[in-house]
């Protein structure tokens, strides 16, 4: 039984390390599980322009939040507005990490929705009919994923606020971690036979 504990301990340390090493290399030809997302931010047009080819008005905006597994982010972004039906297409937006000792892990993607019809105390709502997780850096490089969302906006504020929810990619931990996780299990292992071994139960063989 010991024997067969100590195989098992031993084979488990192995697996770990050759993925810390070869999964950059399997990045392409795994299809990663979906885990729920969620985000949710404020944000500021920062400047305007024109949609020339939809003749709307070309918004770029920008402000700070919370993402599932980033934590604090900053948000930035762009979407057209079709002022007279209310329409919003092609949006765009980028979710960074924004904590202290950030690892350049962030989410980018697009999206489309619709401005609602009635304005209640200087508020206006509106939809995000479906947004895009496209790819992202750091643990969500090409993550993918999708979902809906809601919003206001405050006239009297200028201010916007969002909620995102969705699933997207699950996080792939960087290989060092992975390592780490192995080399880790490895010493624990040897503990676990150096304490056998002066007890007598357990010979190494």
């Amino acid at each position: 039984m010991h024997q067969l504990c100590r195989i098992s301990l031993g084979f488990v340390t192995f697996f770990l390390l050759c993925v810390g090493y070869v999964s950059p290399a399997l990045a392409d030809s795994i299809t990663p599980d979906q885990v729920p997302f969620t985000a949710t931010f404020s944000a500021f047009i920062t400047s305007v322009s024109d949609c020339s080819d939809e003749g709307g008005q070309l918004q770029f905006f920008s402000g700070t939040g919370t993402a599932s597994f980033l934590g604090p982010i900053t948000a930035s972004g762009r979407q057209c507005v079709d002022l007279e039906s209310g329409s919003v297409n092609r949006g765009m937006f980028t979710f960074t990490m924004s904590s202290t000792g950030a690892s350049g892990d962030s989410i980018i993607g697009q999206f489309m929705g619709t401005l609602g019809e009635t304005l209640t105390n200087g508020v206006l709502s509106f939809d995000i009919s479906a947004f895009t997780i496209t790819g992202g850096g750091g643990i969500f490089t090409g993550a993918m994923g999708s979902g809906t969302g809601i919003g206001t906006y405050n006239f009297l504020t200028s201010a916007a606020i969002i909620t995102l929810t969705g699933n997207v990619t699950a996080p792939i931990p960087e290989p060092a971690t992975i390592l780490m996780l192995g080399t880790g299990l490895a010493i624990a292992t040897g503990a676990y036979k150096r304490r056998r071994a002066a007890k007598g139960g357990f010979s190494g063989r």
